[in-house]
């Protein structure tokens, strides 16, 4: 049947011709009607925040969710709609596909099913209320890595001096980036595009026909035809073929979406697809990867190494700077210490974002409720805990109240009272009878007169889920949306846990005087999902992050390991972490090697944007259930070769002679990390993932991974240090690379210091002098 816009237009597939929907602003912090199971800030997309008030001219940093936002030619976003435990997933599928959703990909190997498609955003809250659907997340954009030429790798990791005939013969490799050969602008210029696949066969930089040493072209599976697409595959699939020129090379692009990125690395290990890749490597990132479990790329990662792939992975471009982790220090929302940071909660209209209390960012004595940072152009941030990713829907419990009515002219409307205990979540409920048949409205009413929501999803049922605020009669109001009528049912239950999230934190944002700019509070029980994300806008301006709990734990104990990480423009400026893990998602799984970058010019210490790793912590397995023991993952295992010479990606460095574009990042160091692999699997045979990491891990030379400390010791015991605070990451250079007066030096024991020299070039342990480009 036909779905009605509230804005006129009728449509049997849910697309309104000619017609844009417009979202309402809602105030900063106020309560949304829509339904609570939206999540990764889709409700922030519905329902934007206002733009900064007159006082402050319009200017500053603002929070920016249309960023993070996937849309068609139509203007339409794109969507996950996570099907609830139990529910059937073809069924779903043809559900909200009548109320508007165009499926683009379905996944049937993670939990219950995801549906993703494109939709208008007038008819999400329908289908977010449709049954047998658990949530509705924004789906986010990927974040790459970012012949005639030959890599510095080749030289930098001895593929030079290999034995003839050790040359990827024998073996195939899988790449997952952008686009392989849709690009039409040049990335560093923006001029239009000169060099493509066809000219890079032709010199020799990929296999094809008329390649001497590779006649077999590179096998694309799916390309990215999009105006964003910049080829970086291509830039990949030089490295390898110059690393391993006789391997058979393939492409899928890992963009469009999570689900389609997962879908392509079976695509890449299935034979029957026309690759049956033995080594796969990727530089793709999600902002919502889970960091404490398995989501649904690594779940697809630890599938393909389950039947003998091995998997690698760039560790990230999200530098020093650039992380966040702490176990929740409490702050009670009422304490003289909230106070004291300087930020403006009574702008902050509704006060149950931080009913719980505040995170403490000081780790000394101190209390502080705001870390400073800033941002410069775009940034991102996401934040997550400790709860499970559970998309399948809220746990209903005990039945509170049942009721039974019907709506005519003569009584447009009904109201019923429910009691209620404060702090109980409680999903109220009204639906037509038979379902669907009559467009109702739902009005509920705290005890003390307060509307908490009047919630019109377009189509029935209509929900509204909630922690109830306050102990007493709640009051139930039913009507028809432009006097609608017909019979209809009320029903009011307890959610037991919610999801398995059983804490919701927000972040609020404010600018450097304190001024409220909005906040990421999505309700997490609800959307199942242990995430904020939010997208910010600004020049250079301060940014002070506040960390709060939406309630008291009730029961349980909460979670409290908190974790964010920042892209972009976006970077930590107070309370600084150098070492605080930003490395997360399917890098991380247990059967992907993670590869952090090193460039040809100072081999000696890793790039300052490579990111941290660690002793990861995995507190759940693939189905969210929480492990007896944490599951500890070092990460990353490997660094490679970036910096190094391609036809046409990016722009040229003057720190090498030549004028052949450099390709920077963790996405131009995992494919030599590949690649190489490919050469031991053809030198050795089959190998375990195990043995094959091992040899790898081996055979690298140790290097220096903190390059803000260096010590010395004499033979007759004195001792020397040297520490240096982090610089700016924007700067494009560590800090101990740019700046003669970085580290402050103290020494200890016997006799004095007469001169020192700090000499980072004959740290390089490799032993190597720059060889030929």
């Amino acid at each position: 049947m036909a779905t009605r816009s509230r804005r006129g237009c009728w449509s049997t597939v849910g697309v309104c011709v000619a017609l844009t929907a417009v979202a309402v602003p809602a105030p900063a912090g106020a309560k949304t009607h829509l339904p609570q199971n939206l999540g990764n800030g889709l409700a922030r997309l519905v329902e934007p925040p206002p733009a900064p008030p007159p006082s402050l001219g319009g200017g500053g940093p603002r929070l920016n969710q249309n960023k993070l936002a996937v849309r068609d030619s139509l203007g339409r976003v794109l969507v996950d709609v996570r099907v609830a435990q139990g529910a059937d997933l073809a069924a779903v599928t043809q559900r909200v596909a009548a109320l508007g959703l165009q499926p683009t990909t379905i996944d049937a190997h993670y939990r219950a099913g995801i549906v993703e498609g494109f939709t208008a955003l007038d008819k999400v809250a329908a289908i977010a209320t449709a049954p047998g659907v658990g949530a509705v997340l924004q789906a986010i954009p990927p974040r790459a890595r970012a012949g005639s030429v030959t890599s510095q790798g080749v030289h930098e990791e001895r593929v030079d001096r290999l034995p003839r005939g050790v040359d990827g013969a024998g073996q195939t490799i899988g790449i997952l980036s952008d686009s392989f050969d849709t690009a039409t602008v040049d990335v560093a210029t923006g001029d239009p595009l000169a060099d493509h696949a066809a000219d890079d066969i032709a010199s020799g930089d990929l296999p094809g026909a008329g390649n001497p040493l590779n006649a077999n072209p590179v096998v694309v599976l799916q390309d990215f035809d999009d105006t964003s697409a910049t080829d970086e595959g291509r830039a990949i699939l030089q490295i390898v073929h110059d690393i391993a020129p006789k391997a058979k090379l393939c492409f899928a692009t890992a963009f469009v979406s999570e689900t389609s990125f997962a879908e392509n690395i079976r695509r890449l290990a299935d034979p029957s697809q026309g690759c049956g890749a033995d080594v796969i490597d990727d530089d793709v990132t999600y902002f919502d990867e889970p960091m404490f479990q398995d989501g649904e790329i690594s779940q697809a990662v630890d599938d393909v190494t389950a039947q003998g792939v091995h998997y690698f992975s760039s560790a990230g471009n999200e530098g020093d700077q650039q992380g966040y982790d702490a176990t929740f220090s409490p702050v009670a929302p009422d304490s003289p210490d909230v106070a004291k940071a300087g930020v403006d909660l009574a702008a902050v209209k509704d006060t149950s974002l931080y009913a719980g209390g505040f995170h403490d960012f000081d780790p000394g004595p101190g209390v502080d409720i705001a870390q400073t940072t800033t941002v410069n152009g775009d940034g991102n941030i996401t934040f997550q805990w400790d709860d499970p990713f559970d998309a399948n829907g809220p746990t209903l419990g005990d039945s509170l109240f049942t009721g039974s009515g019907e709506l005519t002219d003569a009584t447009p409307e009904q109201s019923f009272t429910v009691p209620g205990t404060a702090g109980r979540q409680v999903l109220f409920k009204i639906d037509a009878v038979p379902s669907g048949t009559v467009d109702l409205v739902l009005t509920v009413t705290a005890p003390d007169g307060t509307e908490l929501t009047e919630t019109d999803a377009t189509t029935s049922p209509e929900t509204f889920a909630t922690r109830l605020p306050q102990t007493g009669d709640y009051t139930v109001t039913v009507s028809g949306f432009a006097g609608a009528t017909g019979p209809f049912t009320v029903n009011v239950n307890a959610i037991v846990g919610g999801t398995r999230v059983t804490t919701d934190y927000n972040l609020l944002f404010f600018d450097g005087d304190g001024n409220f700019l909005g906040a990421a509070a999505d309700n997490n029980p609800l959307s199942g999902r242990p995430i904020e994300l939010a997208g910010m806008s600004g020049e250079g301006d301060v940014v002070q992050i506040v960390i709060a709990r939406a309630s008291p734990p009730v029961g349980a104990p909460s979670a409290n390991r908190l974790r964010y990480v920042m892209f972009g423009g976006w970077q930590v400026e107070e309370y600084h972490q150098p070492l605080a893990p930003t490395l997360f998602g399917h890098p991380a799984a247990r059967g992907a090697i993670g590869v952090g970058a090193y460039n040809p010019f100072t081999p000696e210490i890793p790039e300052d944007f490579t990111s941290a790793g660690g002793n990861l912590q995995f507190f759940f397995d693939r189905n969210g259930n929480r492990l007896a023991q944490p599951d500890v993952r070092p990460k990353p295992e490997l660094s490679g070769t970036d910096g190094v010479n391609t036809t046409f990606f990016v722009a040229d460095t003057a720190r090498d002679p030549d004028a052949f574009p450099n390709f920077f990042g963790t996405s131009a160091s995992a494919p030599h990390a590949a690649a190489i692999a490919a050469l031991a699997l053809q030198r050795r045979g089959a190998m375990s993932q195990g043995a094959l990491r091992g040899l790898l891990e081996r055979s690298t030379f140790p290097h220096d991974l903190d390059p803000y400390a260096a010590r010395a010791t004499s033979r007759d015991g004195l001792s020397i240090d040297a520490v240096a605070d982090a610089g700016d990451e924007r700067n494009g250079l560590t800090a101990s690379q740019r700046d003669p007066n970085v580290f402050t030096v103290r020494y200890a024991g016997p006799g004095s210091v007469v001169s020192l020299t700090l000499d980072a070039a004959k740290g390089d342990p490799t032993g190597l002098k720059p060889g030929p480009a």
